[in-house]
């Protein structure tokens, strides 16, 4: 028995965050909704546009978006003056990864732990992608063999995960959330790296090719790109957004925009 295994029994260590430390379990249903609803918009909005979305009165919408606000979730931001009169005010959710303890401190512990990968990694985006088969792996997600298996599958796994995917016609599917985007934001070859990892280890578990599974990170407004290529069609796995600058460690430009398809988890990098 390991370490930690005779610490667990013996019940030594702190106990686990309690979950009221999390301010959206002391929501209201309607207060909820109200969240949700600004929190799926890709701009601030003010309060009418919010309440017609929502079908309620302005007053009872904009009392619960004060409450947001006081509680953190939300931000108020002034809008421009078109005429006389005070501007009008803007409302925008607060990504959860800033406003939520425990998803903050895992937020930032990501990003360190990025940062310290594109530093002193001589192949930021082949031990990104390998950390994430290892993470996909683990999270057990086996069924039925089979493409069309792999890809519900994957999908089901990663919109469990937090990542609001919408299917689009062309089978590609929009990756609407992200459980660790400031940390995206700040290194995309590292985080976006390891989800892709993590999706094509999903895949393998069904006896999928992981090649066939493709991410583009920042690569539409309101979403990033997974795509599911078949019949061994080609192109780069993993294509950065134009504005990433963490790559830096890379001395090869190109390598730096795209990657191999897959990482071996175990492959010495010496």
């Amino acid at each position: 028995m390991t370490e930690t295994s005779d610490a667990t029994v013996a019940g030594l260590g702190p106990r686990p965050v309690r979950l009221n430390h999390d301010p959206t379990t002391q929501l209201s249903a309607a207060r909820t909704g109200v969240l949700d609803a600004l929190s799926e918009t890709t701009e601030p909005v003010t309060v009418q546009q919010l309440s017609a979305g929502l079908g309620q009165h302005t007053n009872t919408v904009r009392e619960h978006l004060d409450a947001l606000v006081a509680m953190g979730l939300a931000n108020r931001i002034p809008g421009v003056a078109t005429g006389r009169g005070r501007p009008p005010i803007h409302y925008r959710a607060v990504p959860p990864e800033r406003s939520r303890p425990q998803l903050r401190e895992y937020a930032t512990l990501a990003s360190v732990l990025a940062e310290q990968i594109s530093r002193t990694s001589r192949d930021p985006v082949g031990d990104a992608i390998a950390a994430g088969l290892l993470w996909g792996n683990a999270l057990g997600a086996k069924g039925p063999d089979g493409r069309e298996g792999a890809r519900s599958r994957t999908i089901e796994v990663i919109d469990s995960l937090g990542f609001d995917p919408a299917e689009r016609p062309d089978g590609s599917v929009d990756l609407r959330q992200c459980p660790l985007l400031e940390a995206a934001k700040q290194n995309p070859t590292i985080v976006c790296g390891v989800h892709l990892g993590m999706a094509q280890a999903l895949h393998m578990a069904h006896g999928a090719p992981a090649e066939e599974v493709s991410l583009e990170p920042f690569a539409k407004t309101g979403a990033c790109i997974l795509r599911f290529r078949q019949n061994g069609s080609a192109g780069p796995a993993f294509v950065l957004p134009p504005a990433d600058t963490s790559a830096d460690a890379s001395a090869d430009a190109t390598a730096s925009r795209t990657s191999p398809a897959t990482a071996d988890p175990g492959e010495s990098r010496n």
